[in-house]
């Protein structure tokens, strides 16, 4: 049994039918236009976005920070590698695009982690994001019912799950001050599973 409280928060996410729980309708409008293009996933979780990826015949490399996470990912035929996304991380290629669905929330540096990507990019190559809305009506409800989102993770996991609470705001805050100056930001649709919480979508393109 796995006694590391990351690796076991990953095993209960990803066990059973819940790998489809982290697979959004509006995420797979994000990737359904990429076709024939190489595909960095950061946070690739157990490869559940980067099947869908691949499966529109795209080449698709993924990074997460878990072991299970990363041996699930290559079952499905993902070239995934574990790394600490934290640091500094190499690749001989570069790609035309990077998806980062549900991961600036999670890091410690959004803007390194944002400057690393840019690194990455082909010319005119595009990063793909996705934030959850922590100015929203759900969450405002909570905290001024005293009611703190981490308490959950808390509760069930015993460490913090997001390091930055983000709004549309914050989000636009931390693109101008990373390597990328084309950028735009909008929120998803509204859908009850998110209880008025719709996500933050930030579509950035390299340009020099």
């Amino acid at each position: 049994m796995n006694n590391n409280p990351l690796e076991k928060y990953v095993e209960k996410e990803y066990s059973g039918g819940r790998e489809r729980f982290h697979i959004d309708e509006f995420k797979l409008n994000l990737i359904s236009k990429l076709y024939d293009q190489d595909v960095l996933d950061i946070g690739c979780g157990c490869g559940v976005i980067s099947k869908e990826l691949l499966n529109n015949e795209n080449r698709v490399w993924g990074l997460d920070f878990s072991e299970t996470a990363v041996k699930k990912a290559k079952g499905k035929g993902v070239n995934a590698v574990k790394c600490d996304i934290e640091k500094t991380f190499h690749f001989k290629r570069k790609f035309d695009c990077i998806i980062m669905f549900d991961i600036l929330e999670h890091v410690l540096d959004p803007i390194g982690l944002l400057d690393r990507s840019y690194n990455l990019l082909k010319d005119d190559g595009v990063l793909l994001i996705t934030i959850p809305n922590d100015m929203s009506l759900a969450y405002k409800l909570s905290a001024l019912l005293g009611i703190s989102f981490q308490e959950k993770i808390y509760y069930n996991n015993n460490f913090a799950e997001h390091h930055t609470i983000f709004s549309e705001r914050l989000a636009k805050i931390i693109l101008d001050k990373s390597k990328f100056s084309n950028f735009n930001i909008t929120k998803s649709k509204f859908v009850w599973k998110y209880l008025c919480s719709p996500n933050i979508i930030i579509s950035c393109r390299k340009c020099e």
